[in-house]
């Protein structure tokens, strides 16, 4: 088929229904071909959330774009072997040999080859078509998950890209040394998803591993890493055995001052292994309480045109507004079931909420028992 001798209309429907990875092979035919690519898919592009690379310890990355049921794959970079490759691309001035590949949920798709010595030029390579094609609007995402055992990935150089770890540390982890010089040689990660036990040697206060914009951690104690001493990222998930809950109390009066932590927009910590004393925490942070038993405030909250939703994890959905006088602005949404002691009507609102709710497109609704904090106090209802 002769894509040039069809109207333009029905080019940009053929080039529509087209799968990513059949339209990231289409680009190499010419640089005219590539333009109509763009030109033609303009606003199917600006639908792509992102682009993630992901990798586990073979570090041989499978790149995708998330969607439901199936990720759409668009090319997997892997490690050469004896196998007929069928044809070769100039990728950015570097030949690299490519071959189709089938999976039974996925049409084909191309895996590029590399040899060790030439791993990183040759990613660099497919990640600068990537920003060529796509744009550097797009997001993109390294992410590293292995769960089996603890080891230190490489983290490579590529523009506009965002950094995702998973790492297990096994009990009497004796490895700080390298993990140390793995966190100050990498950008700042976006997230990181952390299992520890105990550790020989404690994280340096004035590691890079703090910086995390954020962070999940499970650990058997909060010292380990001691993130409510050091952490200077934007949101925590901490789950431990045991906590001092004077450190903790410590924390959110720092918190509230902004004397430290300024940065940090969400705390969430669960304490599994003993009992919570809630009215010395209660005492020690000092919120206002409303009582029960009297007429409950209203407030109320702003109307806007809506949110779109920018990343969905497993406790927090992180919106962007649309519309209004917080256009761009982000927004978390925690995903938990609210039990609290006054109802707010969704109009005029400027208390920023520590917990929130999902909001609809629907107007006027109202939310029924909900925790509010302003910029200096906290709010504590029972």
């Amino acid at each position: 088929m002769i894509l040039s001798k069809y109207p333009y209309l029905v080019q940009q429907e053929i080039l529509h229904n087209m799968e990513y990875s059949d339209l990231f092979l289409l680009s190499f035919v010419s640089k005219r071909m590539k333009k109509l690519i763009q030109s033609s898919q303009m606003n199917r592009f600006k639908c792509i959330g992102s682009i993630v690379y992901q990798n586990d310890r073979t570090e041989q990355p499978c790149v995708h774009i998330p969607d439901k049921p199936f990720n759409k794959t668009i090319i997997k970079i892997v490690k050469h072997k004896k196998a007929k490759y069928n044809f070769q691309l100039n990728v950015c001035g570097r030949i690299i040999g490519f071959r189709l590949f089938t999976e039974n949920r996925n049409g084909p798709y191309p895996v590029a080859s590399f040899h060790p010595a030439e791993k990183q030029c040759v990613i660099n390579s497919i990640h600068n078509h990537f920003l060529n094609l796509f744009g550097s609007s797009v997001e993109y995402h390294w992410r590293v998950q292995d769960f089996s055992n603890y080891y230190i990935p490489t983290i490579p150089k590529l523009q506009n890209v965002s950094f995702s770890l998973s790492l297990y540390l096994i009990r009497d982890f004796a490895h700080m040394r390298n993990l140390e010089n793995f966190f100050s040689s990498s950008p700042v990660l976006k997230s990181l998803k952390l299992w520890t036990t105990k550790s020989l040697d404690p994280f340096n206060p004035e590691s890079k591993f703090y910086q995390t914009e954020s962070i999940e951690v499970q650990q058997l104690r909060h010292t380990f890493p001691d993130l409510l001493k050091y952490f200077q990222g934007k949101q925590a998930f901490i789950s431990c055995g045991r906590c001092k809950i004077l450190d903790l109390i410590e924390f959110v009066n720092k918190w509230k001052s902004g004397e430290g932590f300024r940065k940090l927009e969400y705390l969430e910590m669960k304490i599994v292994c003993h009992d919570v004393p809630e009215n010395l925490i209660l005492n020690g942070i000092g919120p206002k309480y409303i009582d029960a038993t009297k007429q409950p405030p209203r407030h109320q909250v702003p109307k806007v045109n809506g949110f779109a939703v920018v990343q969905v994890r497993g406790r927090v959905i992180q919106c962007r507004f649309v519309g209004g006088a917080r256009q761009g602005q982000m927004v978390l949404i925690p995903r938990i079931k609210l039990n609290y002691d006054f109802i707010m009507s969704r109009l005029q609102f400027s208390i920023r909420l520590s917990f929130a709710m999902t909001v609809n497109k629907s107007q006027g609704q109202t939310f029924e028992k909900i925790e509010t904090i302003d910029d200096c106090e906290a709010l504590w209802t029972k």
